[in-house]
């Protein structure tokens, strides 16, 4: 369904990918959110979704020693595209978030900000986009392996090339085309919610492709770094910091 609002009520907000190798500070940088203010002068709630299991952690006595209220940072520890896509439709619609349980089920008690409302967030940081690339990436690799071993299965061929078919077996381009699809539908929810939102990725060698003298396709590094993160994620962000 549509939505409109007027252009006064309209608020800036920030839509950034920070890239970098680890260590660089991309987490530190993106949590300076928690000094951000909001119109009535508290400190903005930041949610945290943490694929890199604990790349904030570190920054948290920094924020706490320089007055930072703890309770208005809220921290969830994933690498399941689901259950992220689950926490930005909460934040979309403005629904609670709930305290989880040691198994990781919500619990009937509703997270609390520093002033005992419910936690609704100013900012989000998705801290970890290229280890969500890499898990999606393994996923489509056990499925590629899948379907090689229920090919051979039915060709009924040898023990042998049956485990040299699995060995094998590598993502096809339907699986490239489904893990651009995903990746691109997470960057879009994450780039339409009404708050700012920093992602933060890891970096890698930036390649081009090229034609040998003998008309074969390879890659050529061009000496320059790149994010190394989903796809034409460069597309939907407004500005990009390595």
């Amino acid at each position: 369904m549509a939505r409109a609002r007027s252009g006064s009520v309209i608020k800036p907000k920030l839509n950034v990918l920070l890239y970098g190798e680890p260590g660089t500070g991309k987490s530190t940088m993106a949590l300076q959110l928690a000094y951000f203010k909001r119109e009535d002068g508290t400190p903005f709630r930041v949610a945290v979704l943490d694929a890199e299991s604990g790349g904030c952690e570190e920054c948290l006595v920094e924020l706490e020693e320089n007055g930072i209220d703890l309770r208005n940072i809220y921290i969830i520890y994933s690498q399941s595209q689901k259950e992220i896509k689950d926490y930005i439709a909460k934040i979309r619609d403005r629904e609670p978030f709930y305290e989880l349980d040691e198994d990781g089920n919500e619990t009937d008690e509703t997270v609390k900000d520093a002033y005992g409302e419910d936690f609704h967030p100013d900012a989000l940081i998705l801290d970890g986009t290229s280890v969500l690339k890499l898990v999606s990436s393994q996923s489509l690799l056990d499925l590629s392996r899948k379907r090689n071993k229920i090919k051979a299965e039915k060709a009924g061929v040898s023990a042998e090339e049956k485990y040299v078919a699995i060995a094998g077996a590598g993502m096809e381009l339907k699986d490239y085309n489904k893990m651009a699809t995903t990746g691109q539908d997470l960057v879009l929810s994450l780039m339409s919610l009404p708050c700012s939102v920093i992602l933060t990725s890891r970096e890698k060698d930036e390649t081009v492709s090229t034609k040998d003298s003998d008309g074969r396709i390879a890659s050529v590094n061009t000496g320059k770094k790149t994010f190394d993160s989903f796809k034409g994620i460069d597309y939907n962000v407004k500005t990009i910091i390595h």
